[in-house]
């Protein structure tokens, strides 16, 4: 069959190149060689016929009361017929097919009378037998989207098909192309039979290639899965190594301090229990010492930091020991002063480092270790999720095949059990009555809606005649005289009757009966269709009475309505209308609606209804909003809707104009305005306000990140004056005295912004403890620390914290208006929440100072000069400079103890520290080392250099004039010690040592002198 139709494509391919047209109505279209391949495709030429194509033809001359029907399919010079109802014909020439047009259509093609038709008047069918008039075709679109062939419905008398009717015929249209494709697979599957091995034994190759495929994926599964497990075992050791080694650690340390502890027990009471305890931990200490060697076996970092370790921990237990025999030989106070040492301190420190250092890395080793172990599982659980998913993309592609080869066979099944059913589906589906009659007028068959209506199945009215079923008792001869009326003219009648429901009520049907004949021309059937007209019939009743009933409803409404022609005349207004202005209906009926009494008293609104109304004329709808007179000066706003109604022909045959008195709308409207104004006035001010508190929260956000108060008092009046842009204004603290309030930040008119300290007296807010405010400098009470004449309007905040005032927040505006009570309450916000910062800050430097300041000389403590020299050291050797210090001890300070009291030896301390501050330099570092010892850090400076600052000091110091309690102290004289980097050592401590020689050298050699080391 393949062969064949490929062979009859071909010759047809070859005429294609030799034809260009075609006589007749029908042409070819330009793609014809693609539709005749579609045609081909389907393999329906020249076959015997089918009851299904049969069954759809007899159903359109039902459906659409015609006596002809076919189905036909146009080749390349000829029209062939598959199924005929009415007519017996084969094929005929393509240059007589009526349905060629119908080819070139999307939609159904009807020709309601071919005798006046400009294409078909000539036509041999339409001047001859079989004097066709009527001719409806739709369209065999098949899935190429080619048009071969049509579904004709053909009857002598001209006519039209209703909206049903036509939605009929195309669904019936749609079950021919279906039967085509369904029956070229059915054809085409003749031919997979014989290929049905082969398939079955790649369908069993693809099911086993993804069962193998799927057990393979399993296995991989398992494989990783056993490898992270194991991996997951050896860092579990790990982990549980490190928790050792950190346990170890904290015993050490722990070990350490009850040692300490013993030892200072035993010192302070000699009792020989205390040493129990010591020698326990010094026996712990050992141990874990030797278990941490075997636990850090594998880290040589950890046994460098352990072998650095362990010789302190002897060196401390020396120590302790050593305490602890001198308690027993010399007593308590030998002992105590070991525990003063420097050094004891020195080592316990350091083993707390080491110690320390040693856990810090041990966590960070079990902190990666971790991480890596959380990464290698996360890794093994999207493998695992990777190898589920493809194992079920296998199976479900296994699952596929076995579906799809099921569905293949069961869709041929279904497709013939619908074939079946399509045909009475459609019968019953209809909405009209369908009764088929034999020629004697006995009831065949009937659809489902006639069941429904006369309450009784096809099969009790099978046999009796349609008059006695559909009429009224006593009325059969209406229905009985068209039916012999239809046998005898052998056409369509139509003609209306009544018959009873199932309710018993009785309905009006409009019926339609047509002949159908078999291949002989006999009467074969005859097909009665009948349409429930009954609601029809009453709408009509229906229509003349809501006529009057809306003309009633329009007139009772207090809306304004008018009909006009299409030109404006004024042909219909309601009673609201007329009784607006107190008229009656032949006071304005007939004339134009613009010279009517509503709008007659202006020109110009005359002219705009008229640019309205002729506006609408040209098929535009209009709202016209104007000013109608209804009295002696009273006017009411009218809110007109202009809206064209048209005719059946497409014309405006008159204009409805509905309007409202909109005047107390208008009014409302305008207050609905002012309203809106300040309630968008209400929202701005709002989204201010909260734009104010979100950069309010930034600036506290800033000023606690700042370090200082002094980088906050720098930022302070960039971020203030952002929220007082008009504003000048200033920030006053209280910082080094508690007399006068210093400016820390002012913005904006340097007279109104007072850069100068005052007195907390001169400021009203301060006195009152509130804020203080003033708009008229005249009239009020204006601060001393504010210009009198230059402010209209001031306002001054005391800043409070922990129940403390310690400043004040100033703002001032030489116009009126710009601190407005939202910006004063704003700049009390301001107060309340920088307030607690900046005295936090004031606090933090306080705490600062004194715990790196020496309180009686205002120099830097020893703390801060261990770390600052060890700093410096390692920034000078960074930089290849030397570093050189200066140790100084104030000579015969013990005598002016004894002799003038501590207050003579503290003021000689206080005038030293200040006369050191004087000569060092910025980044030199004067500290008090001890008692009467001091230290000069002199970085970046010679060993020459500092031998001749030395020198100075020295004199400078002699030059002092120390008074206590009134009474000269007298001369001071120094012994200085000179040392520097790297020439006295690379260490600290080294260097401090060299420096405390040559100060013991200078004390030896008389006092009053430097010695360099």
């Amino acid at each position: 069959m393949m062969t064949a139709a490929h062979q009859r494509l071909n010759a047809s391919a070859e005429k294609l190149s030799k034809t260009k047209s075609f006589i007749g109505n029908s042409t070819l279209l330009e793609d014809e060689a693609a539709r005749l391949a579609a045609l081909y495709r389907c393999q329906i030429l020249d076959t015997p016929p089918e009851p299904e194509f049969d069954e759809i033809v007899r159903l359109t001359a039902l459906i659409c009361g015609v006596p002809i029907a076919s189905i036909s399919f146009i080749d390349l010079d000829r029209q062939w017929f598959k199924a005929c109802f009415g007519w017996q014909i084969d094929a005929l020439s393509r240059d007589l097919a009526l349905c060629g047009r119908a080819l070139q259509q999307k939609d159904v093609f009807v020709v309601t009378d071919a005798s006046t038709d400009s294409q078909f008047a000539t036509h041999p069918w339409v001047c001859s037998q079989p004097y066709i008039r009527f001719h409806a075709s739709v369209p065999l679109i098949v899935a190429e989207g080619r048009a071969i062939g049509s579904l004709c419905a053909i009857d002598r008398t001209a006519r039209e098909l209703d909206l049903q009717q036509i939605e009929a015929l195309q669904s019936l249209g749609r079950q021919v192309v279906k039967l085509l494709e369904q029956r070229s697979d059915r054809l085409s599957s003749t031919s997979t039979v014989n290929r049905q091995h082969p398939s079955n034994k790649r369908f069993f190759t693809r099911m086993a290639v993804g069962l193998g495929l799927a057990s393979a994926t399993l296995l991989g599964v398992g494989a990783v899965s056993h490898h992270t497990l194991t991996s997951l075992g050896r860092n579990n050791d790990k982990q549980i190594q490190h928790y050792r080694v950190l346990e170890d650690l904290k015993d050490i340390h722990a070990s350490m301090q009850k040692a300490t502890i013993a030892k200072h027990r035993y010192i302070a009471t000699g009792q020989p229990s205390y040493l129990e305890p010591y020698y326990d931990a010094a026996r712990d200490i050992q141990t874990k010492v030797i278990h941490l060697q075997q636990e850090t076996n594998n880290n040589p970092h950890q046994q460098r930091r352990l072998s650095t370790l362990q010789p302190l921990i002897e060196q401390k237990i020396t120590e302790i020991e050593r305490a602890t025999f001198l308690r027993k030989t010399k007593g308590a106070t030998a002992a105590s002063q070991t525990t003063l040492l420097e050094k004891s301190k020195y080592l316990t420190d350091k083993i707390e480092a080491i110690v320390q250092d040693m856990e810090s890395t041990e966590y960070a080793l079990l902190q990666k270790q971790s991480q890596a172990e959380f990464t290698r599982t996360r890794q093994t659980m999207f493998a695992f999720a990777a190898a589920i998913c493809l194992n079920m993309l296998l199976l479900t592609g296994v699952y596929g095949f076995t579906d799809r080869e099921m569905r293949e066979r069961q869709q041929m099944t279904e497709a013939i059990a619908q074939e079946r059913d399509f045909s009475e589906s459609i019968l019953n589906t209809a909405g009209v009555l369908v009764v088929v009659l034999d020629p004697q007028g006995k009831i065949l068959r009937c659809n489902r809606t006639c069941e429904e209506m006369t309450a009784r199945t096809a099969t009790e009215v099978k046999g009796k005649f349609f008059w006695e079923l559909f009429s009224l008792p006593g009325e059969a001869e209406l229905p009985k005289t068209h039916w012999e009326n239809l046998l005898a003219n052998q056409s369509a009648s139509q003609y209306e009757g009544y018959c009873l429901n199932r309710d018993g009520n009785t309905r009006r049907i409009a019926w339609t009966n047509t002949i159908l004949r078999d291949r002989q021309g006999l009467v074969e059937y005859a097909i009665a269709c009948g349409i429930d007209v009954t609601a029809h019939s009453t709408a009509e009743e229906s229509l003349r009475h809501s006529e009057q009933h809306l003309r009633n409803i329009i007139n009772s409404l207090f809306s304004f309505v008018a009909v006009l022609s299409a030109d404006g005349t004024l042909i219909e207004a309601n009673q609201a209308l007329l009784d607006a202005a107190d008229l009656q209906p032949k006071d304005v009926l007939g004339k134009s609606l613009i010279q009517t009494y509503w709008w007659s008293y202006s020109p110009t609104v005359q002219a705009e209804l008229r640019s309205a109304i002729d506006r609408v004329s040209q098929g535009e709808k209009v709202r016209y909003e104007g000013e109608a007179k209804v009295g002696d000066d009273r006017f009411i706003t009218i809110d007109f809707a202009f809206t064209p109604m048209y005719d059946a022909s497409g014309k405006i045959s008159y204009i409805i104009a509905s309007g409202t008195d909109v005047t107390e709308r208008k009014q409302a409207e305008a207050e609905r305005v002012q309203a809106n104004e300040q309630l968008s006035n209400w929202v701005n001010e709002l989204k201010q306000r909260n734009h104010e508190i979100t950069y309010l929260s930034y600036t506290v956000d800033v000023l606690q990140a700042c370090l200082t108060l002094e980088e906050a008092c720098t930022t302070l009046a960039q971020l203030v004056q952002s929220l007082f842009p008009q504003a000048s204004g200033g920030i006053f603290l209280n910082r080094n005295t508690k007399s006068l309030l210093e400016p820390v930040a002012t913005w904006g008119v340097p007279l109104l912004a007072n850069q100068q300290a005052f007195n907390p007296d001169d400021c009203w807010a301060l006195r009152l403890g509130k804020p203080h405010w003033v708009d008229d400098a005249d009239d009020g009470l204006l601060c001393k620390h504010v210009h009198h004449s230059l402010p209209a309007e001031s306002l001054c905040v005391p800043l409070m914290a922990h129940r403390e005032t310690f400043g004040v927040l100033y703002l001032g505006s030489l116009e009126k208006g710009v601190l407005s009570p939202a910006k004063r309450q704003l700049a009390i916000g301001v107060a309340e929440h920088i307030a607690p910062t900046l005295a936090n800050l004031k606090l933090r430097e306080t705490l600062k100072n004194q715990s790196i300041r020496d309180s009686l000389t205002g120099l830097f403590n020893r703390r801060y000069m261990e770390e600052a020299l060890e700093r410096e050291m390692l920034r000078c050797d960074r930089k290849q400079q030397p570093l050189s210090i200066i140790m100084l001890d104030v000579d015969y300070f013990k005598r002016i103890n004894d002799t003038l009291g501590h207050d003579a030896g503290d003021a000689v301390l206080r005038e030293l520290g200040r006369c050191l501050q004087s000569y060092v330099r910025g980044s030199d570092i004067a500290c008090r080392y001890g008692g009467e010892e001091f230290i000069l850090i002199l970085p970046e400076a010679s060993l020459g250099v500092t031998q001749l600052r030395a020198e100075q000091i020295r004199a400078a110091v002699k030059q002092l004039h120390v008074e206590s309690f009134g009474q000269p102290v007298g001369a001071i004289t120094l012994s200085l010690g000179v040392a520097s980097f790297p020439k006295h050592g690379l260490e600290g401590e080294a260097i401090l040592k060299a420096a405390d020689t040559a100060l013991y050298r200078a004390k030896q050699e008389g006092r009053d002198r430097a010695i360099v080391a």
